[in-house]
């Protein structure tokens, strides 16, 4: 009589088994990494919402008159900066958690509508001996709705 070899239904469930194993371990780190991966990009675009944000305080303290001490709020997390520059004066609010900058009778928001500004802190560098402003410090710190991510921003502007 001739005998077959072939694998038994013990080993065949042994094989798949192993392999169900290999498989759930390879998907699961295909989760995770993808996972990662969008939590990267949500910090990246966080940090570029910031560093436009910068660019564009730091490009109206260019040439800058005057920072307006009446109409600003320092040292406050919702902060209020005035700025004066060829007699057009530059506002930088927040607005239901977003940044916006008012000349000219139009409104721009700064930061995207899928973050939010936890605080706007501006802290105003004067001259000790003629008590004029002559920069600000500022601190943003944005965090993004879709995630836990939050980055702070830290910038000195002078006049």
């Amino acid at each position: 009589m001739k005998r077959f070899k072939g694998f038994t239904i013990l080993e065949t469930l042994l094989y798949i088994s192993l392999f169900s194993f290999v498989f759930i371990g390879i998907v699961e780190f295909a989760l995770i990494t993808g996972s990662f991966n969008r939590s990267a990009e949500d910090i990246i675009s966080i940090e570029r919402s910031l560093i436009f944000i910068d660019k564009h305080v730091e490009e109206t303290f260019e040439g800058a008159d005057l920072v307006t001490d009446s109409e600003s709020v320092f040292l406050n997390k919702n902060g209020v900066l005035s700025l004066t520059k060829n007699s057009i004066i530059y506002l930088y609010q927040l607005e239901n958690g977003r940044l916006t900058v008012t000349y000219n009778a139009q409104k721009f928001y700064l930061s995207p509508i899928d973050y939010f500004i936890n605080s706007f802190y501006i802290e105003p560098i004067t001259n000790s001996q003629t008590l004029v402003t002559e920069g600000v410090r500022i601190s943003v710190s944005l965090s993004s709705l879709k995630s836990e991510n939050t980055r702070e921003l830290k910038s000195l502007y002078l006049l």
